[in-house]
């Protein structure tokens, strides 16, 4: 009894692999892409501090459409896990794209690039790979002792990666430029991510795989109903908005301070 819903040690490092992949695109999104943005691109900082602000409302929207797909998602694969390996190329295609912005198109032509792109990786790709990739580890197991390991091996796969990936990512642009390395970026992320969908099964989703008894959700409506009614809902919202405010601002004052 005590090695029921076990999860061995490979599948475990197998998870911290994938959790760690979703990090590589962090470290770029939070340290260097508006760098790319502005000094690469040549795109306004006001511009692209509105476009994160704009894009994190999307953001929002597309976590809980997620969430609501793979809750309402049955395939021999399981709930989570196909959209987990479906997610796998299309970070590879995201970070392409997101750092290949045409330096031949207009200034507005730029811009709107910067938007389709940048909603597609982060409201998209990264909320199909996020959700599927959180929602594994309780159908990975019904065994709560095993989720807390899970959930430890998530966050030193988590670390550990994103560690390398913000030492790396410098010397990798200053000596191969942004376009190779989005592409090196973008495979390894989609090798992890593989390593992680294709080795880990769900044993938790019902009574035949020795799981627990699957249980009728709760329609969108009422979920939407009740995470407005969460007054946790609206600080998490002002603690991820306030930043980007903050950086408009900055942006603006830059701005000002360069015309001068």
């Amino acid at each position: 009894m005590e090695n029921k819903g076990k999860v061995p040690v490979v599948n475990k490092t197998a998870y911290a692999l994938g959790t760690g992949a979703g990090n590589i695109y962090n470290q770029i999104a939070a340290a260097f892409l508006l760098q790319y943005y502005t000094d690469s691109a040549l795109i306004g900082a006001g511009a692209i501090a509105t476009m994160f602000l704009v894009c994190r409302v999307f953001d929002g929207i597309s976590d809980f459409v997620m969430g609501g797909i793979i809750d309402k998602t049955h395939s021999k694969l399981g709930k989570a896990r196909p959209w987990l390996l479906l997610s796998a190329p299309l970070m590879l295609i995201g970070m392409f794209l997101l750092m290949n912005v045409p330096m031949g198109a207009s200034d507005g032509g730029k811009l709107i690039y910067a938007y389709a792109t940048y909603i597609f990786m982060n409201c998209i790709v990264y909320t199909i790979y996020g959700i599927a990739n959180t929602a594994m580890l309780p159908l990975m197991t019904d065994n709560p002792k095993e989720h807390t390991m899970l959930a430890t091996f998530q966050s030193l796969g988590n670390n550990i990666i994103g560690l390398i990936a913000g030492s790396a990512i410098t010397p990798l642009v200053m000596n191969t430029g942004w376009r190779v390395s989005s592409i090196i970026l973008g495979v390894i992320a989609m090798v992890l991510i593989l390593i992680s969908g294709l080795l880990n099964k769900e044993v938790g989703t019902g009574n035949d795989a020795g799981g627990v008894p699957v249980r009728e959700s709760a329609p969108m409506g009422e979920q939407l109903k009740g995470v407005l009614k969460n007054r946790y809902f609206y600080i998490l919202v002002l603690i991820g908005v306030f930043p980007l405010l903050m950086l408009r601002s900055i942006a603006s004052s830059m701005r000002r301070s360069a015309r001068r």
